[in-house]
């Protein structure tokens, strides 16, 4: 018996079918399924494989634009950027919630990555941790993308709140932990829309992609990429320069020493508070909840640290850039500096991972991230920029 079937035997039951809007067309669809006697609705790609880089996404207008009417499209929502530290930017979700379709064309969203499965978390190397449900570790963000497309005006005393009755603490430390998540969600959708590749194939969690593609994203990759994300605001690196060697003064776009700025800006806002948390840390867990509040507390560190590096990756890459349009060897030196300091940011970032994440195996990255691992990759980085020369 099939569906149809069914249905006819029984037709008070409801069953709707989603089809996905990927190398097809609304008028080829629905005559394929002219005789389902169903409900047919669509679905298709809002922020491709990162969810984490705009909160204004635009790759589903076309789509949305050409909707029949009397069809209602599921958005797929994809978190492919970053798999183990909690993520939390309610200012963030808010926007992303509150950009999508009303409901005379939206159903709903479907969220989730395409390169790791949400089943039980086996990253984490606290024995208490380890093996819990990812909807456990990451219930916050689940919480916020929840309960803010039903309420995007749910207020962060709202979230603050929540922090504080699910884990047990003072609404103070809840606080300190809600700007933490803030600050620190900011540094990947930043980095994201700068460097854009919309594949799950690129991971902006340890600066990578397959090998496939690039493997580790060099310096060089980083001068001269001309792939950031269209819409997303941000001024690509040889965009900025040749504007800038041609004498534009001001522009509309986030340019890459904003970016720089931007970086160390929210990198040193969540550290601050980080920093403020850590000094009331007890020297055992009275319950799980408290155990996973301060993993949460040094989840937000981790990011940090990552923003730190990513700003002084970007600051090398603008002046290899610069040496490139003026043949200026300061510019080089500025360069072989900076990556010289950013290999230290890296080795910070990477023994702070490796003290709380065994890394795993990823089906779309073909391997498993593993920042110490890397270090050899980043040090690389320092050679490539003593051999760069202008015009290659």
């Amino acid at each position: 018996m099939g569906v149809n079937d069914a249905l006819e035997a029984e037709p008070e039951r409801d069953f709707t079918l989603i089809h996905r809007m990927h190398l097809t067309d609304f008028a080829l669809s629905d005559s394929v399924w002219a005789d389902f006697k169903g409900t047919l609705d669509y679905s298709d790609k809002y922020s491709f494989a990162h969810m984490h880089s705009t909160s204004t996404p635009h790759f589903a207008d076309e789509t949305l634009s050409l909707l029949p009417e009397n069809r209602r499209m599921w958005l797929e929502v994809r978190w492919d950027d970053m798999y183990y530290a909690r993520w939390g930017d309610y200012e963030f979700i808010r926007d992303y919630v509150s950009g999508m379709p009303d409901e005379s064309k939206l159903r709903g969203f479907l969220f989730g990555p395409d390169g790791y499965i949400f089943g039980r978390d086996y990253t984490s190397l606290d024995s208490e941790e380890r093996g819990r449900l990812h909807i456990e570790k990451c219930w916050y963000e689940y919480a916020l993308l929840g309960r803010l497309s039903y309420d995007p005006t749910l207020s962060e005393d709202y979230f603050t709140s929540l922090i504080a009755a699910h884990y047990g603490v003072e609404k103070d430390k809840a606080a300190l932990l809600f700007g933490a998540m803030n600050d620190a969600g900011k540094i990947v959708p930043l980095t994201t829309r700068f460097f854009w590749i919309n594949t799950d194939a690129y991971y902006p969690e340890m600066c990578l992609t397959n090998k496939t593609a690039f493997g580790f994203l060099t310096v060089k990759l980083w001068a001269n990429a001309e792939n950031a994300l269209e819409g997303g605001g941000m001024m690509s690196m040889p965009t900025y320069v040749d504007a800038l060697m041609a004498g534009t003064e001001t522009f509309e776009q986030i340019t890459p020493p904003e970016l720089i700025e931007l970086l160390r800006g929210y990198a040193d806002s969540a550290m601050e508070k980080v920093n403020a948390l850590l000094t009331g840390e007890p020297t055992s867990y009275a319950s799980i909840c408290e155990r996973e509040f301060w993993s949460t507390v040094k989840d937000q560190r981790l990011q940090a640290e990552m923003g730190y590096y990513y700003a002084q990756k970007t600051a090398a890459a603008l002046d290899l850039r610069m040496y490139n349009a003026t043949s200026d060897t300061k510019y080089q030196d500025a360069a072989i500096e900076k990556l010289t300091n950013a290999v230290e940011l890296w080795k910070t970032y990477a023994a702070d991972f490796s003290e709380r994440y065994t890394p795993l195996l990823m089906g779309r990255l073909q391997l498993a991230p593993d920042p110490t691992a890397l270090i050899p990759d980043v040090e690389a980085d320092i050679k490539l920029a003593q051999r760069y020369r202008p015009g290659r």
